[in-house]
């Protein structure tokens, strides 16, 4: 069996975690490396991963929010008391995915960004963002353990930041798009029939007839830029950039040529409307470097400003070889972190940071935002009612605010057409992440 990535020291293992919840705690990091918090990094990694509630004294629950956290059971000591709960190991396990390296590692193979590959999982940890809470109980302690209020001690919680993304995966309806989604209706109906949901089957196979035949424009870019504006926001539209070739799929990666006048004037008048513009590579690039320079200079070509930013097609994604070749290619902040098939915190985590390299020792040059939501999560993997979907947006947004987390959100600008019919959807989003607007937390 291949041997499991090497968990750091527990010097180097506190110092990333320190360094990647930075903004949480400016100044005073001394106080944090002064808690008594033992050393558990060398505990074996049990698979599947596993959570257990460790509750938390009463002076941290104002903090936190919560009464208990959940933490790997990797971190806990005898009788899962918090005192003897290894916080940084806790942290570093989440936030880094371990258990799934060490499942890519043992399997040989990614699961790319489906969770129902991932059996028998412990899911809590994809329902909240069990890092950042961890974040706001150590500051908790540190200032009870300096006699400082955690405010006059680190400075308030950062303020969270929800950013909007796009994946520009058409600017004219295809067959491959309109294929794949008839089918996938098709078979979302089947499985209702076996349900006995016959009305959610009829809907089903409603809308995979609209999608054969519907004549609606796809070209949806502009529009969802002037939405944007209308409510004071500018996204980040990630667009494709790759030449036709032999191993092109014509069926998984989108079929238009960045380098046409018309998507060329839509990039540049994006970036002259203040959104900015990212690589949208292709389905075979999650592991290759040389592949994602070559998307990269293509798409700098025709943009005015530098592409920086990037998610992987499909969310095509390896913990293992997916950011060493981007940081390879010269791209600085990636977003793919996300599961195709379940909205929700993959690393348990919403936070910026730079991810750990096993192979190097030391963090990736990359930055990471994880996403936390899609607009298929809404509308093909589940069926829900409008006011449903719009109860999980504003959960998630909130969620993410509440803790000053950092996050983003994907829509796919296409889907405004009739075809898709998940306008509402969008329109729903923006409301909640007007700026300024704010809620209560809604967390387990």
């Amino acid at each position: 069996m291949p041997t499991d990535p090497q968990v750091p020291a527990v010097e180097d293992l506190r110092d990333h975690v320190l360094s990647a919840l930075a903004s949480y705690w400016p100044k005073r990091r001394d106080v944090l490396v002064g808690l008594p918090v033992p050393d558990r990094s060398t505990s074996p990694i049990k698979m599947p991963l596993s959570l257990r509630l460790v509750e938390l004294p009463d002076w941290s629950v104002g903090a936190v929010g919560l009464e208990a956290l959940l933490v790997p059971v990797e971190a806990l000591g005898g009788e899962g008391d918090w005192k003897e709960t290894d916080w940084w190991l806790a942290i570093f396990l989440l936030l880094e995915g371990w258990h799934e390296r060490c499942f890519e590692q043992r399997k040989g193979e990614p699961i790319h960004s489906f969770s129902f590959r991932l059996s028998r999982w412990d899911e809590r940890a994809w329902e909240a963002p069990w890092v950042n809470l961890i974040a706001c109980f150590l500051r908790a302690w540190a200032g009870r353990h300096s006699g400082v209020d955690a405010v006059d001690l680190f400075g308030p919680l950062p303020a969270g930041e929800t950013r909007l993304t796009h994946d520009v995966d058409a600017v004219g309806k295809t067959f491959a798009i309109t294929g794949k989604q008839a089918a996938f209706q098709v078979v979302n109906a089947l499985r209702d029939v076996g349900r006995l949901r016959p009305t959610d089957a009829g809907r089903r196979l409603a809308k995979a007839t609209r999608m054969l035949f519907g004549k609606d424009s796809w070209d949806r870019v502009a529009e969802v830029a002037g939405m944007e504006e209308q409510k004071g926001l500018r996204g980040t539209f990630h667009f494709y950039s790759e030449k036709k070739s032999k191993s092109h799929r014509w069926l998984m990666d989108p079929g238009y040529d960045v380098a046409t006048s018309g998507v060329g004037r839509a990039i540049a008048d994006l970036v002259e409307r203040g959104h900015e513009v990212g690589l949208h590579p292709g389905y075979h690039s999650w592991c290759d470097a040389p592949r994602l320079m070559q998307a990269q200079k293509a798409l700098q070509e025709v943009s005015p400003d530098p592409v920086r930013s990037v998610r992987q097609h499909w969310l095509r994604f390896s913990w293992a070889r997916t950011w060493s070749a981007q940081s390879q290619a010269g791209l600085c902040l990636d977003t793919t972190l996300m599961f195709n098939d379940r909205w929700g915190f993959r690393n348990s985590a919403a936070v910026e940071w730079s991810p750990w390299n096993p192979e190097a020792g030391c963090p990736h040059s990359i930055r990471v935002i994880p996403s936390v939501l899609m607009d298929s999560h809404l509308y093909d993997y589940r069926t829900l009612t409008s006011m449903e979907r719009t109860t999980v947006i504003e959960n998630l947004v909130e969620g993410v605010r509440g803790v000053g987390g950092t996050a983003a959100f994907l829509w796919h600008p296409q889907t405004l057409a009739a075809e898709y019919g998940w306008s509402q959807g969008f329109v729903s989003l923006l409301e909640t992440l007007v700026p300024g607007r704010s809620g209560t937390r809604d967390l387990p």
